[in-house]
């Protein structure tokens, strides 16, 4: 059995409204909400009969929010229908690609089934999907298409609308 470790931060201080800049820190002169808690959950793939430990969702704000990446070559250990619901409400999906020519494109066309299925996953669970883009192995073309204002426009451009044609609801950029 291959373990997956789905890491989930949770983020105390933010607002429960959706709006650009929901996650800043505080404005000058305002209190400082405690530090995020961080909170790591792991999980093994395993025969269907296994009895797992139910998960139970975190306590605290409404604000607060649990962030997890979910990593697309691991789909056969994890399954996106046995994220928690309840548990986590912003998943990560990693990773998409830059290319040479500054777009954003999927790895592999096969990753579009896994996706599909963590839309379904979305909706059922009242949580929001965010596509990352680079990591590791998919970053080496970050540099280029950083470097003139026209392929950094080029690279906004192709990953906001790979990403709302997916179904995602924003971006995370993991440049390394």
């Amino acid at each position: 059995m291959l373990p997956l470790l789905l890491l989930a931060l949770l983020v105390a201080g933010c607002t429960a409204h959706d709006e650009p800049g929901a996650l800043a820190p505080p404005a000058t002169g305002q209190a400082r909400d405690p530090a995020p808690a961080v909170t790591t959950i792991t999980t093994t793939s395993g025969p269907p009969d296994v009895a797992r430990k139910p998960v139970t969702a975190p306590r605290g704000r409404a604000s607060d929010r649990v962030v997890a990446y979910y990593a697309g070559w691991e789909r056969d250990t994890l399954a996106p229908a046995a994220i928690p619901r309840g548990l986590v409400t912003h998943v990560v999906y990693a990773f998409a690609t830059v290319t040479a020519s500054s777009s954003c494109r999927l790895v592999s066309d096969t990753e579009r089934a896994t996706i599909a299925e963590l839309q379904r996953w979305k909706r059922d669970a009242g949580a929001q999907t965010l596509l990352a883009v680079g990591g590791w192995e998919e970053s080496r073309h970050f540099s280029a298409a950083a470097a003139t204002p026209a392929g950094r426009d080029a690279l906004a451009a192709s990953c906001v609308k790979l990403a709302r044609d997916l179904g995602f609801d924003g971006l995370d950029l993991d440049w390394e």
